[in-house]
């Protein structure tokens, strides 16, 4: 999904620089509604960038905190089992 957002990103920051191509002047060529509309892609498109890590982020906590469960579950049904053959 990042990769796709960066895509997405650098196509909307390609056209934004068409529409003003000296380098982020002020003047706009065209429609200068248009350029608004090119910012606030870009901008939904950061903060989507910035939902997508945090949820990522959320999942591997979750799955770390499951895993060491895991393992100390693992751990205890290894000792019983030793408890269990002596």
């Amino acid at each position: 999904m990042l990769a796709e957002i960066d895509v997405q990103s650098a196509a909307a920051k390609s056209l934004l620089l068409r529409i003003s191509p000296y380098e982020g002047a002020p003047f706009t060529i065209g429609d200068p509604r248009r350029r608004s509309a090119i910012e606030k892609e870009l901008a939904e498109l950061e903060g989507e960038k910035r939902r997508e890590t945090t949820s990522a982020w959320k999942d591997i906590a979750a799955l770390q905190k499951e895993l060491r469960e895991l393992q100390r579950e693992y751990l205890e049904e290894k000792r019983k089992q030793r408890v269990m053959s002596v």
